[in-house]
């Protein structure tokens, strides 16, 4: 129950039956497990399927990486956002908030439940090739303010949301899906500047936050996700008693060959949550 789980093609079914078999706690939909250029319709059944995969105990936690812009993996199936940069050049909290409110709106009919969004990482541009647009800017009290209001309108709009990749995957150069960074700075040491946007969200009432695959001064050859100190400094530092989930543990970042035991060390180092 404490495994967001995840199946590659488009028969649902097979969603269904990972659910139904290892009791999990829910699955995440990624663009795989669609038709190419879906219907919203399309997308519903593949939800309504996994929400009726249990019919007694804990309700299913349906989650989506739909944060807009270049990760959009509902493409058409869902209403067109631009990136959190976007909306953040707009300097209009106002339409911030209505946007992601708007669009929290729109994965709820869809029969989401959780969006891994938005993405608090304070960005150094053109050589940040993982995060980039997906952030909201380079100045780390504008991201602060414009996560903020992004995580109020994913509230007002019904669904969850999770800022991530604590503690702040946009200014390091190497792409977690490919290998693990390393931050040269400590969490303590980042407090005032990279952790500025997660505070807010927390403030604002988030009620997720997405611990990053990212290797720290102290523990250079192990991810945060797979750190002990990490979770306890996200909870220390932020005062944070919400749900801490992992990013994806079936990235390159984490060894692969572990068979399992990634996803025993992440919880008992401290996730809430292990995906996929």
């Amino acid at each position: 129950s404490l495994i967001i789980g995840t199946w590659s093609g488009t028969d649902t079914q097979t969603g269904v039956n990972l659910l139904e078999n290892n009791n999990l706690g829910g699955v995440i939909v990624m663009a795989d497990n669609l038709p190419e250029n879906p219907t919203p319709d399309q997308v519903k059944g593949v939800t309504e399927a996994i929400n009726g995969a249990r019919s007694k105990g804990q309700p299913v936690s349906i989650g989506v990486d739909q944060e807009g812009g270049p990760v959009s993996r509902l493409s058409t199936g869902a209403l067109p956002f631009p990136p959190l940069m976007a909306l953040s050049a707009t300097e209009d909290p106002e339409l911030t908030q209505t946007a992601t409110k708007v669009q929290g709106q729109n994965l709820t009919d869809l029969g989401f439940t959780i969006d891994f969004a938005p993405d608090a990482d304070v960005t150094t541009g053109a050589k940040d090739v993982a995060i980039n647009v997906r952030s909201a800017g380079d100045d780390h009290k504008e991201v602060a303010e414009v996560v903020a209001d992004a995580a109020t309108g994913y509230h007002l709009g019904g669904v969850a949301s999770s800022a991530k990749h604590f503690p702040g995957h946009g200014r390091l150069h190497v792409d977690s899906h490919e290998s693990l960074p390393v931050s040269k700075k400590s969490i303590k040491e980042l407090e005032d500047t990279d952790l500025l946007p997660f505070k807010s969200a927390v403030e604002a009432g988030i009620p997720m936050v997405m611990m990053g695959h990212i290797g720290l001064p102290d523990a250079k050859t192990t991810p945060a996700t797979l750190n002990k100190k990490a979770y306890q400094a996200l909870r220390d530092t932020l005062d944070f008693d919400g749900v801490i989930i992992t990013d994806a543990l079936n990235m390159k970042a984490v060894d692969q060959n572990q068979s399992g035991k990634e996803t025993v060390k992440a919880l008992s180092a401290g996730a809430d949550l292990a995906l996929m």
